[in-house]
């Protein structure tokens, strides 16, 4: 983000502003996302169904409202859901229209006021220039929101829309906020929230906010082992780890490294593959009407049409997932034709995690003798999220944390059948930056998913992080504006997990 863009946000959400922002369920961050991009380019955003509303219901209206809009220039939304969150990517109009309506707080504090908004619109359409002597849009222009025909949070709310429509109107660099706002941008703020509004009554969205990206964090295998005292744990307790099993959530694991082997010296220790870089194509597919998308489930991911039906049946409806169904599309068969693709577009972090973990070799001939990982009997579930280049987000911009809080989910799953864990453990060596005006440490979606994961026995051990929030305006050691790397980044911020 650009230095005036940082400052333009700063100017048009801070001091009076702020007491309107906290009920709005756009969140700071996505304001920002927006005011990188081209009006017409989507942000790929995450957003948190209201309580009494289940992700199923939120995705399914979104993707109905988009199609009765039926606008012919919009990128697909890319729309998905998992147990507690929504994924979808939306261009700046399609937010304001179709996706903050379903709010609580727009439904009490926007909904009852749109047809003053619609007689404001109409008397100025032909004669936007006399606007600015207009009373509402001078108290918009000087932020007094306590005086006027309109409620505080409707001048608020129509007054940052317009000063983001005339950011995208200006087309140069970042205006300051103090240049006032376009009036044909605040014309077209006032179409948007009355032109073609759907009505609606029962809130189904809590908040917005963006679906981070995801960036590996590294550590030394030999120096890991040793600094969490594994070695002297092995040598004075000699423990049986055969009968744990964790889950790497990461870029993958190569299980025909022969470090993964068993005593046999020919099983691999990784006993199970998912490629969760898939999930959101697969729910989206799944929860599209139509018999192509049934289709392309069966085409794009080796499933039958009975499975297909299976995992649409309950989607199609705005219900819970089915992990059993889906996961004949997630899981890879080492002797399969896809898996010598998987393994050949593996980055080595995943491995390289793995190896931290549960890796054992005989290192022939280089002086060091045989290296063990924590655990070296431990089986291992290669759960991956990130790509061959161990990015976070792919080549149509979407971003990464949705899939992880999937796989957090999916090992809830896991475990929900047996009276003993099938899943022991989680490892996550990534690391999203938070912004703490976006939520409060460690109750951003993804620490929240690990939370939950924890409150149901299993251990999920993340990384710090190379980087973390900082508030001090030194500018000494500063990694990436307020972010350094002696702190902590998410999910290490987690109250439940432990940190490393």
């Amino acid at each position: 983000m650009s230095s005036n863009a940082r400052d333009y946000l700063e100017e048009i959400l801070g001091r009076e502003g702020d007491r309107f922002l906290q009920p709005s369920p756009v969140l700071p961050g996505v304001w920002r996302s927006y005011l990188e991009v081209d009006f017409r380019q989507p942000v790929d955003l995450l957003l948190i169904p209201r309580r009494g509303a289940t992700p199923g219901q939120l995705a399914r209206t979104i993707r109905q409202r988009l199609q009765d809009d039926q606008a012919t220039d919009r990128e697909p939304a890319r729309i998905a859901f998992v147990q507690s969150v929504v994924v979808a990517r939306l261009d700046f109009e399609d937010l304001i229209r179709h996706v903050v309506p379903l709010s609580g707080w727009y439904i009490n504090e926007i909904q009852p006021y749109l047809g003053q908004v619609e007689e404001l619109a109409g008397e100025y359409s032909n004669n936007v220039f006399y606007l600015e002597e207009h009373p509402v849009f001078e108290q918009i222009q000087s932020r007094t929101y306590d005086s006027g025909k309109l409620p505080p949070p409707l001048l608020w709310w129509l007054g940052m829309t317009a000063r983001m429509l005339s950011q995208y109107s200006a087309n140069a660099d970042m205006k300051s906020a103090a240049m006032g706002i376009d009036p044909e941008a605040f014309l077209y703020a006032c179409k948007l929230l009355i032109d073609e509004q759907r009505q609606e009554s029962a809130p189904l969205l809590y908040n917005i906010t963006e679906n981070r990206t995801v960036v590996t964090s590294d550590s030394d295998v030999m120096d890991s082992v040793r600094t969490i005292k594994a070695d002297a744990a092995a040598t004075l307790f000699s423990p049986d780890t055969s009968r744990i099993k964790w889950a790497v959530i990461d870029s993958g694991i190569d299980a025909r490294h022969e470090a993964f082997l068993a005593e046999d010296g020919t099983t691999s220790r990784v006993v199970a593959t998912y490629d969760f870089t898939r999930i959101r194509e697969l729910v989206e597919l799944a929860s599209t009407p139509g018999d192509e998308a049934e289709m392309q489930l069966h085409d794009q991911f080796g499933i039958t049409n009975d499975q297909a039906r299976r995992i649409r049946f309950a989607l199609l409806r705005g219900g819970e997932i089915d992990w059993e169904a889906l996961r004949p599309a997630l899981q890879i068969d080492p002797d399969s034709s896809v898996a010598k693709d998987y393994f050949a577009k593996l980055n080595p972090h995943g491995t390289h995690v793995a190896g931290v973990l549960g890796g054992r070799s005989d290192l022939k001939g280089n002086g060091k003798g045989v290296f063990s990982g924590a655990c070296p009997e431990i089986k291992l579930i290669d759960i991956r999220v990130l790509d061959d280049k161990g990015r976070s987000k792919d080549a149509k911009g979407n971003r990464r944390e949705f899939d992880i809080i999937a796989a957090l989910q999916f090992v809830a799953y896991l475990n929900s059948f047996s009276h003993i864990p099938v899943v022991h453990g989680v490892n996550l060596s990534v690391q999203l930056q938070h912004d703490p005006r976006n939520f409060a440490c460690g109750r951003t979606p993804v620490c929240d998913a690990c939370d939950r994961l924890v409150s149901g026995g299993v251990v999920v051990v993340a990384a710090a992080g190379n980087m973390g929030i900082n508030e001090s305006d030194l500018a000494a050691n500063t990694s990436l504006g307020a972010f350094r790397d002696i702190s902590i980044a998410d999910p290490g911020n987690a109250a439940s997990v432990i940190t490393v």
